[in-house]
């Protein structure tokens, strides 16, 4: 919570993971393959030396660094509130003096973990905008909806189309198209235009882990790989699953 009145800053790190160092030791586990055209070469093996975008563990490692670059500032000034996510950072101060004196200490804490502040970001009048909120002096409301018209990256199109009905049963179908399993995680709501919401695609990897592998096994295999799709989702399991032989669902 914020006090009332009390003035705030509001800093926006820019490129924050690719700013974070990974120490040598710990490259060779962010190892990654580059394919050839036409496979006319031996693919190409690198390491990040920063830390990427997309593994599980990337958003956890970064909100734990830039915890610790502000470790500093939290005990030198401890009547403060600063709040932290990911890049997102928010001070909070009684008055405009202090709140001034604690941002240079701020930003030398940030750049001497390597962390760069975009300064066309950084916010010290009102109305200020975190995290999809717009805060003023007393109150605070949400931001005006955007309906993004030029979609351009596929993180674009998932936040344009993407939905997740917490009230439908989420259920998985596994289909054997030319004896290769492939798992379906939908919903369905006849209200909707459209009952039918397909929320993902399973598919099991092109290069099976033993030469010939039971109709039965694959089909187990993707089950697991479905399961573990709806926990990431939705932070549970799916209510029914249905595979081929089975009629009213396991």
């Amino acid at each position: 919570m914020l006090p009332a009145d009390w003035p705030v800053l509001i800093v926006d790190l820019k490129d924050c993971f690719f700013t974070i160092p990974l120490h040598p030791d710990d490259r060779p586990k962010f190892a990654f393959t580059v394919p050839t055209i036409n496979n006319a070469e031996p693919a190409q093996r690198h390491q990040w030396r920063v830390l990427p975008h997309g593994m599980r563990n990337s958003p956890m490692l970064c909100q734990w660094y830039v915890a610790h670059a502000l470790s500093g500032v939290r005990k030198q000034f401890p009547d403060a509130h600063v709040y932290h996510y990911m890049d997102d950072i928010l001070v909070a101060m009684p008055t405009q003096e202090e709140l001034l004196r604690i941002q240079p200490q701020l930003l030398n804490a940030l750049h001497s973990h390597g962390l760069q502040v975009a300064p066309e970001k950084v916010q010290q009048q009102p109305p200020w905008k975190y995290l999809g909120v717009k805060i003023v002096e007393r109150t605070i409301r949400h931001q005006e909806v955007q309906f993004v018209q030029s979609v351009k990256t596929l993180n674009d199109a998932q936040k344009l189309v993407y939905r997740i009905e917490p009230s439908i049963d989420v259920t998985v179908f596994i289909t054997t198209p030319d004896l290769h399993p492939t798992g379906i995680i939908r919903q369905w709501n006849d209200d909707w235009t459209d009952p039918l919401h397909i929320l993902e695609w399973v598919f099991l990897p092109h290069q099976p882990h033993k030469t010939a592998t039971a109709l039965f096994e694959l089909i187990a295999r993707l089950i697991i790989e479905c399961r573990q799709h709806c926990l990431q989702l939705m932070v549970q399991i799916p209510q029914r699953s249905y595979s081929p032989g089975s009629e009213g669902g396991i």
